[in-house]
């Protein structure tokens, strides 16, 4: 599965339980079914027709309104891609009043979309495969078409040009504003990913344990689907990074949902510039020693999904950083003997604590990176704290948590 059956799975017990009274989701098309079209649950047996968005759109945004305006709903579930989920968390930022009726967002983990009409046209010139033919695709750095007599692989590159063109430099591959993020937990067959990001997330999933809804399984007990998970994003940043770079050195318009995406509005930058680092930083970050092996750094990242870790020596000094990118470049047999402080970042990208929490937002920017070190400005090398681009998305949510 890749995230549907989890995702229905919270939906039913969600609004069985009243946590809910209604949810926007997506289904398949009633005349193909490739395409994907919104669907609004109001009872428990709508709720079997969610699936998982696909790789193509589905207009969920307006059927939210929907939902509101038309059956008077108060405790939406929605159900999204991070565009979409992107959408709705400007709404409740803007104070639109249809926000109100929000309960919880799911985001889905999606790679790329793709014109269905372009991309089935293609498939049929260039393999052969007629769209009555497919029972299925996939999307996992290949374009894979399933069909009930063989399996046809498409390099990225080939398929690239059917990807709509918002999805070539949107950078967010796990729909990091949600409340639960859902997604296939490749290698394993019928299980999925969900990261749970805040209390709505929390109640919302924990219920559906509970009540036996879900089945769990530890993610530190399968190292194999969280480096998967985490090269999977790291691959969409840097492709869709150099993409959007391709395209600005062309002077083309990088489309706007991506700008609105990279870059916050006035408002928002205002609240960024009238807030501190100290305040918005994560005291006491877990760090590691240059002692650590990579192979142990890569648990503790699979026990406790942190990205990146400080590097504190025997006396506590700052000397370096360790990211799940160095992890990368490290041979997988070499692990087990490398030295985190062998493969350490010993450029530092730091800020101070009354330094503002824009500053830290326009080092990440401009380099590229999901965190910064928070130092004394007497003594560099003692470690305060870290601000991460997580930090910086909750600091954003603060005007709707009002």
């Amino acid at each position: 599965s890749h995230g549907g059956g989890v995702v229905t799975a919270m939906l039913l017990n969600s609004i069985d339980r009243k946590l809910i009274d209604g949810a926007v989701a997506s289904q398949q098309g009633r005349k193909e079914t490739l395409k994907i079209e919104p669907s609004i649950g109001l009872v428990y047996d709508d709720m079997f027709s969610a699936v998982d968005a696909g790789y193509f759109p589905s207009a969920v945004g307006k059927a939210f309104g929907k939902i509101v305006h038309e059956y008077g709903k108060t405790r939406i579930a929605f159900v999204g891609t991070p565009c979409q989920v992107l959408a709705m968390r400007k709404l409740e930022s803007w104070e639109h009043r249809i926000a109100d009726s929000l309960k919880v967002v799911i985001g889905l983990m999606c790679l790329w979309s793709f014109s269905l009409k372009n991309l089935l046209k293609g498939i049929k010139q260039e393999q052969g495969i007629d769209s009555s033919e497919i029972v299925k695709i996939t999307l996992d750095k290949k374009y894979i078409i399933h069909t009930k007599g063989k399996v046809a692989m498409i390099p990225v590159t080939d398929a690239k040009k059917h990807i709509l063109q918002g999805c070539l430099s949107c950078l967010d591959y796990t729909a990091e504003l949600a409340d639960i993020s859902v997604g296939g937990a490749y290698p394993l067959d019928e299980w999925s990913i969900a990261i749970i990001r805040t209390k709505t997330g929390e109640e919302i999933f924990d219920s559906a344990v509970k009540n036996g809804a879900l089945q769990i399984r530890k993610l530190e007990e399968e190292p194999e689907v969280f480096t998967h998970l985490i090269e999977m994003a790291v691959f969409k940043e840097k492709t869709d990074s150099r993409e959007r770079d391709e395209m600005k050195a062309a002077g083309k318009p990088v489309p706007p949902a991506t700008l609105r995406l990279l870059q916050p509005r006035p408002m928002e930058l205002s609240l960024l510039a009238s807030l501190s680092v100290e305040q918005t930083m994560t005291r006491d970050p877990m760090s590691v020693s240059p002692e650590t092996t990579v192979a142990e750094l890569l648990d503790t990242m699979t026990k406790h999904h942190h990205m990146g870790y400080p590097i504190l020596d025997n006396e506590g000094n700052l000397t370096g950083i360790a990211t799940f990118e160095d992890i990368m470049k490290t041979d997988p047999e070499k692990r087990r003997t490398a030295k985190v402080g062998q493969i350490r970042q010993k450029r530092l990208l730091t800020v101070y604590p009354d330094d503002t929490t824009l500053k830290a937002y326009e080092i990440m920017t401009e380099h590229e990176i999901g965190r910064v070190l928070v130092v004394d400005r007497k003594n560099p090398r003692r470690l305060l704290g870290i601000i991460t681009k997580t930090d910086i998305m909750e600091t954003l949510t603060w005007p709707m948590k009002k």
